[in-house]
């Protein structure tokens, strides 16, 4: 990247196969302070958490003997989160985690993006149809006894994880679909709920869930 150096001077406890690394035969007193004035740097927390956790690939999350090593990588941004002191740098780490589609756990047993992920609670896992996929498996990132349960929600609120169902973008291919909306509102009573013109083009705007709501009324 222009104006972006990504190699880095070598440091224990980060590995080569994580970073670009000098080699460590050019590393000596006298190099070392070379290399630093070229802006050359060791790595930090920082840089394991942007170059490494939030680069790792789908199927990382899909090996089960990987799980460990995810407990890990959320526990070291967790901790770095918990750390930060300016607003400024954490509204950073908390955009690149929204950036990069980091992966959280749910309870169907998959790594899903944060993204219309919810808190579980009795009324919404009915209101989803008992979708599995929809809900944060908060037990698996307890690594700690003493564990700060309001920090770990608020953490999970400022990646994405929701209370409450979140207004999409919903697209269809149904011709009908418009009217079918409008049965589906009158069956539920919902006659002062706005909608947008259909264009099958163009989205429609609703809460997230909300067609399955439409077609479970509709096919019963």
């Amino acid at each position: 990247n222009q104006g972006k150096i990504d190699v880095f001077i070598p440091k224990d406890g980060f590995y080569s196969n994580e970073f670009k690394f000098i080699s460590n035969e050019l590393i000596n007193e006298q190099n070392e302070d070379f290399f630093k004035s070229l802006g050359l740097r060791q790595p930090d927390i920082d840089d394991y958490i942007n170059n490494v956790i939030l680069k790792r690939d789908k199927d990382f999350y899909s090996e089960e003997s990987n799980f460990e090593q995810i407990k890990y990588d959320f526990n070291t941004i967790f901790n770095r989160y918990l750390e930060i002191k300016f607003k400024l740098e954490r509204t950073k780490l908390l955009s690149n985690i929204k950036r990069e589609n980091y992966l959280i756990r749910c309870k169907d047993k998959l790594f899903h993006e944060c993204s219309h992920i919810y808190f579980y609670s009795d009324t919404l896992y009915k209101y989803f149809m008992n979708d599995d996929s929809k809900f944060i498996d908060i037990e698996f990132y307890k690594l700690d006894i003493n564990f700060d349960n309001d920090k770990e929600e608020e953490f999970f609120e400022e990646i994405g994880v929701n209370k409450f169902p979140q207004i999409v973008d919903y697209y269809c291919d149904n011709d009908d679909y418009r009217t079918n909306f409008e049965m589906a509102l009158s069956e539920f009573k919902l006659k002062n709920i706005k909608y947008s013109s259909y264009n099958i083009n163009q989205p429609i705007v609703m809460l997230d869930g909300f067609n399955r709501v439409i077609k479970t009324c509709l096919d019963n």
